[in-house]
């Protein structure tokens, strides 16, 4: 789900894709365009299965357009904690957030194929660490974690066990380049929680 304030974003609804029904990337003079907007990415692919499908939408703010992907990759319920007695502890849902990431990269590949310099903002709970191979596989050498800008004791979203760690993140494509960025420590390490996540907050600059 997006909420945008539709008196200074604009979005123009387009196709009428079902949950099923695979996003594609056309061009409109030059310009990268939704097939369907919103729309979902390989839906039918085996990397969502008995998972959350990205969310993909096209809105424009300050005459500029952006493409932005929603994820929620696969949580880590039923992997072996670090403490286990099984060691090394069984993992079963990284091989599957290792799998999501490079469906969406490849999506996000053919919207910079059909404009090489469109903006590009891919975010959400990917409920994994900033050096997994699942986030490394989501960059696929074309976008940027923004976390990676925050100094090193400011690099976390969410507390668990007594570790603080980043599940969450937002990653933009170079053409994006004027941008604030933090994570708001309001939740992850209080017991008052409205979520056991932190937000983050990114201010773009057309």
């Amino acid at each position: 789900m997006f909420l945008y304030n539709s008196a200074r974003v604009g979005f123009t609804s387009r196709g009428s894709a079902t949950a099923t029904t695979a996003e594609t990337v056309t061009t409109s003079g030059g310009v990268a365009q939704l097939t369907y907007n919103p729309g979902r990415i390989a839906p039918t692919d085996s990397a969502w299965s008995a998972g959350r499908k990205p969310l993909a939408a096209e809105f424009t703010f300050n005459g500029e357009k952006y493409f932005v992907i929603a994820n929620h990759f696969v949580s880590k319920g039923g992997d072996y904690s670090l403490h286990s007695q099984y060691q090394a502890p069984a993992r079963p849902s990284e091989t599957r957030r290792n799998s999501q990431g490079p469906v969406v990269n490849s999506f996000v590949d053919s919207v910079l194929a059909a404009q090489s310099d469109a903006n590009v903002v891919v975010l959400g709970d990917l409920n994994d660490y900033r050096f997994s191979t699942a986030v490394s596989n989501l960059e696929g050498g074309v976008l940027t974690d923004l976390v990676d800008t925050l100094p090193a004791a400011q690099q976390y979203t969410y507390v668990y066990d007594g570790n603080s760690q980043v599940l969450d993140h937002t990653l933009v494509s170079s053409s994006i380049t004027a941008h604030d960025y933090d994570i708001v420590h309001i939740d992850s390490e209080f017991p008052d929680q409205t979520s056991d996540h932190d937000p983050q907050v990114v201010r773009i600059t057309p």
